[in-house]
């Protein structure tokens, strides 16, 4: 009886060859070189954290200064009094009408106070988007955490006028 390699074709015993080269290299990299190549990724992040790690220290102090710049040109200490100031003299000279100046929301939060400010102003759009611009970013007196336009039917006078409530806030630490 001859062997059943033997009994095929010399281009079938060519395939055959083939197939079975390609299976023991597949079986190959499935038992030592993905194994390897698994264990060389694990070894190059372990090796970019421990560089992350020597440079802690440094990281850490240059981000300490850049908060202290950011903090120190971003929101001024709070002072109502300051704010009621700016507020008053940009609307008397603009001719906006403040319609509510409330007390102050103190919320207490980590160790830090949330002061929340809201002011109602009458008057036309364009000025009352520079009393933002203005509180916001020329006087720094908070940030502007919400802004909200409306219409408003004055009844008494029978027109309608646009108001906007502006929400500042503070952190104090």
């Amino acid at each position: 009886m001859k062997p059943l390699f033997s009994l095929l074709t010399y281009k079938q015993q060519s395939f055959v060859l083939c197939l079975a080269l390609v299976g023991v290299c597949i079986l190959i990299f499935q038992l030592s070189i993905s194994r390897t190549l698994k264990i060389y990724s694990n070894y190059r992040n372990d090796e970019d954290k421990i560089k992350l790690a020597a440079n802690a220290s440094i990281r850490i102090d240059t981000l300490q200064k850049k908060l202290i710049s950011i903090q120190a040109s971003s929101i001024r200490p709070y002072n109502r009094e300051k704010l009621l100031e700016y507020v008053t003299g940009f609307c008397r000279n603009k001719e906006l009408l403040i319609r509510s100046f409330p007390e102050a929301l103190v919320a207490d939060q980590n160790k830090s106070e949330v002061i929340t400010n809201q002011i109602e102003v009458e008057g036309s759009f364009k000025e009352m988007v520079q009393l933002v611009y203005l509180l916001e970013v020329m006087e720094k007196q908070g940030s502007i955490s919400s802004l909200k336009f409306y219409l408003y039917k004055d009844r008494l006078m029978k027109r309608t006028v646009l108001r906007s409530l502006i929400t500042i806030r503070n952190l104090e630490s």
